[in-house]
């Protein structure tokens, strides 16, 4: 995404200056290790800076504490139960979200309401509560074909109920890549509501490393559930483990799905060359200690992980996905596998082992890619998109 010129970034903050935006995303966090909410910290932070009046709706699980925003930001948050344990998914429970959502709608008055992904709680409790007030609904999640059963069913029986009346009620929406904006077409928007937005990265944090002696680090960073695909990971690892390929393997951040990993882990016999991290303050620092990263998820909009590990000069290895499409060139700046293929994925990992040279061409092409990327960048569009909602 293009930068902007001096004079259109004072343009802008002009037009922002007093604008009251209400943002509204679950688990708004840093003890998060959701995209989306770093997604919506980064942007609203950014449109607060810019001279925006902010207020925040996020529902959060007990000892959760939300991100801190500049210029005094209101901030609304309603407990949430997080269920995600026997859904193996991010799945929370808020019900006070409607009541909560309209209690800071009457107080704060907003110009227009920003929800950050159509599957979140909040979101459907700023259109339930929201009626008068423009809304823009960002969405972070391409087709769902790869999804396994019986989430892949669940998912798009929501989507087509909830999901097509959240859309219809919006002004504007937001889409993270190419993919998202199709996927959104098929749930009945018109092409001319939606704004294709990237997500940006921070190269100040994300930038390369030393090079690295011994065994190659192989690394997967997300959260642990079962759409991320950090099983998929593992069963690749163990393959990997058989063939006397060596490694060293570190599994970055936390989810529902971490106890069941590690008794795989141990239960393969690889405990000793797979790290376990839970959630890390920093997963730049995290990233740098990798000579492959690994992404093998079944649904995707614009990862985060993906431009943050090309920024970092790291080899890319992810499944081959719409919205990793959208980023991703197949042998120019990372690999693509099937989707939930350990086999294959073994097998490629097999190859950047034991090719280092070709490591280094693909990171040197990621790098090159995630130059493209800002937040700056990010956040302008997406203040034209909350503008636009308001002009209609």
């Amino acid at each position: 995404m293009a930068a902007r010129s001096d004079s259109d970034q004072d343009a802008l903050r002009k037009r922002l200056s007093g604008i009251r935006i209400m943002s509204a995303c679950d688990l708004f966090s840093p003890d998060s290790s959701g995209g989306i909410e770093r997604v919506a910290f980064e942007v609203v932070s950014r449109l607060g800076g810019w001279g925006a009046e902010l207020a925040i709706l996020t529902a959060l699980p007990k000892g959760m504490t939300p991100f801190q925003l500049p210029n005094d930001a209101v901030t609304s948050r309603v407990g949430m139960l997080d269920v995600s344990g026997p859904a193996r998914a991010q799945v929370g429970v808020a019900p006070g979200a409607v009541r909560a959502a309209g209690a800071l709608i009457r107080r704060f008055k907003p110009d227009v309401i920003l929800a950050n992904g159509l599957h979140f709680q909040t979101s459907l409790a700023s259109v339930l509560a929201g009626d008068s007030v423009p809304i823009v609904i960002a969405s972070h999640v391409a087709a769902l074909d790869y999804l396994p059963q019986p989430t892949r069913s669940l998912t798009r029986i929501y989507e087509n109920t909830v999901g097509r009346f959240m859309l219809s009620r919006s002004r504007r929406v937001i889409a993270d890549s190419n993919s998202v904006r199709d996927h959104m077409l098929t749930l009945g928007v018109s092409p001319g509501k939606v704004d294709v937005v990237p997500n940006g990265v921070d190269l100040t944090r994300f930038y390369p490393g030393q090079s690295k002696d011994g065994s190659p680090t192989l690394m997967f960073v997300g959260r642990h559930i079962a759409n991320k695909g950090p099983h998929v990971f593992l069963d690749a690892l163990i393959l990997l483990r058989r063939r006397g390929v060596p490694f060293s393997a570190v599994i970055v951040s936390d989810g529902p799905m971490r106890p069941q990993l590690e008794r795989r882990s141990a239960e393969a016999g690889i405990q000793s060359v797979v790290e376990f991290t839970g959630h890390v303050p920093d997963t730049a620092v995290e990233m740098r200690r990798a000579d492959v990263i690994v992404r093998p998820s079944f649904t995707e909009g614009m990862p985060l992980t993906m431009l943050e590990a090309m920024a970092c000069g790291v080899c890319l290895v992810v499944s081959d996905i719409p919205g990793n499409r959208d980023v991703l060139l197949d042998g120019v700046n990372g690999l693509m596998v099937p989707a939930g293929d350990p086999s294959k994925l073994a097998e490629v990992l097999e190859r950047t082992i034991q090719d280092p040279q070709l490591r280094t061409r693909l990171a040197a092409g990621g790098l090159a890619t995630a130059q493209q990327y800002s937040w700056d960048a990010c956040s302008a569009a997406y203040a034209e998109s909350l503008l636009r909602a308001i002009d209609v």
